[in-house]
């Protein structure tokens, strides 16, 4: 198929709205909204990967919080302390995503960032959930 429309523009002609966002949602990426402006408006926030820190994580989590866009979400997050944890929780509110994938290694959660983050389980939407919590100082009582 792609070998036949060159240039790019005509591709994205010959696919519709609805298909473009079928083929990301296939791919759970946030490569094609990167392909030209089309893409970008059709698939914007759709499927996401943010790295944040122990000084953005509120901020990231607020505008984050019941965005009906977002489907896939990766968040790779650095330093990260108990309490952002507790705000990396808010993110069960986003309506759509059904994909949320959370790299916290080496942050400084603890107990009380895992038992926070247990709540991520029970996101309504949220079908498949990937925590990696490695070095994070959690003990039984976070297990």
């Amino acid at each position: 198929f792609f070998r036949v429309c060159l240039p790019v523009g005509d591709c994205m002609a010959r696919l519709s709205d609805d298909e473009w966002v079928c083929v990301a949602d296939f791919l759970q990426s946030s490569a094609l909204s990167r392909v030209c402006h089309q893409t970008w408006s059709i698939l914007q926030r759709r499927h996401l990967s943010l790295n944040t820190n122990s000084s953005n994580v509120q901020q990231m989590a607020a505008l984050l919080h019941g965005d009906p866009r977002v489907r896939t979400l990766a968040v790779k997050g650095t330093g990260l302390s108990a309490e952002g944890a507790q705000a990396l929780v808010t993110l069960s509110t986003v309506p759509w995503m059904t994909t949320l994938t959370l790299d916290l290694a080496g942050s400084r959660i603890g107990d009380a960032g895992a038992q926070a983050l247990a709540a991520l389980k029970d996101a309504p939407s949220v079908t498949a959930l990937d925590l990696s919590l490695v070095n994070n100082a959690i003990g039984d009582d976070g297990a």
